[in-house]
């Protein structure tokens, strides 16, 4: 979609993650419009499902921009009064009818991910397959892995620090034959 024209928008919304147009998550949170496509820690938790599964094929995203208000009751509202500008102006392509129902479901393809200096976590390393529970690795329990070094990602909001932390806390409580 061309959504260049809402570039700097930051919208609370209601963002949706569908394949083949069945919901596989929702979370609410805000997205932020780019000029090539939308971020927001919110599309970041979407994204991480996305680039987990192999066939990525079918997928989109589906925005509430005005998750607050309930589809029936628009029509006691203008869009100029509830609406950022800037998206006015894009819904302003549309007939009032067809904006309302755009603001309640915006569907952007899927058509990749950002660049990996853009990242703010990513996926790969040791397999979990590969370690035990006290993160020593199966074919060598004198070596040690932990935090990032592992092949796992959690959702923003300091899932990754905690499981970093956590790491360190349990290499040291080993170390220190504790545990």
């Amino acid at each position: 979609n061309n959504i260049k024209d809402l570039s700097g928008l930051r919208c609370k919304v209601n963002a949706k993650l569908l394949k083949n147009g069945k919901v596989v998550y929702s979370e609410n949170g805000e997205v932020i419009f780019k000029d090539e496509g939308i971020s927001g820690i919110v599309i970041m938790n979407l994204e991480s499902i996305y680039v987990n599964d192999s066939n990525k094929d079918s997928y989109e995203v589906e925005l509430d921009l005005l998750p607050e208000i309930n589809i029936s009751d628009l029509s006691e509202y203008t869009l100029d009064g509830i609406v950022n500008k800037k998206l006015v102006s894009y819904l302003k392509l549309y007939n009032y009818n067809d904006a309302l129902k755009k603001l309640k479901s915006f569907k952007l393809q899927i058509k990749g991910t950002y660049e990996f200096s853009d990242a703010q976590v990513v996926c790969g390393g040791v397999n979990l397959n590969e370690v035990n529970s006290r993160l020593e690795y199966i074919k060598n329990n004198t070596l040690h892995f932990g935090g990032e070094v592992l092949d796992i990602d959690g959702r923003c909001g300091g899932y990754n620090l905690h499981f970093a932390f956590s790491c360190a806390i349990l290499h040291k409580l080993v170390i220190d034959n504790e545990i």
